[in-house]
């Protein structure tokens, strides 16, 4: 009866020993796992981050030439009026002159 309860005995603690050792094996491999999936997650995100900073600073570099060309224009419309003024200026003392 001794013997019986010792065997009894050494096959439940192989059984935990066994099991334990499955799952931490199991977690080791699934931590692993997730570790190199997290990394491509991350690596994709990080590229598609330079991607769209890339595509902000084109959008700031247009923006830029579109406001220069627009200070170009108001200071042509600017020149156009004064012009426009001095020329009705002028058409008005040639008025006054002849009538």
């Amino acid at each position: 009866m001794q013997i019986e309860i010792n065997i009894t005995m050494l096959i439940a603690i192989a059984s935990v020993v066994f099991t334990a050792y499955n799952t931490f094996t199991v977690h080791r491999r699934a931590v692993s796992t997730d570790a190199r999936t997290d990394t491509v997650t991350i690596t994709t995100i990080l590229v598609k981050l330079e991607s769209i900073e890339k595509g902000v600073g084109e959008i700031r570099a247009d923006s830029a030439a579109m406001r220069g060309e627009f200070q170009e224009l108001r200071d042509k419309v600017i020149a156009n009026d004064q012009s426009l003024k001095n020329a009705w200026q002028e058409l008005n003392v040639l008025i006054q002159r002849t009538g």
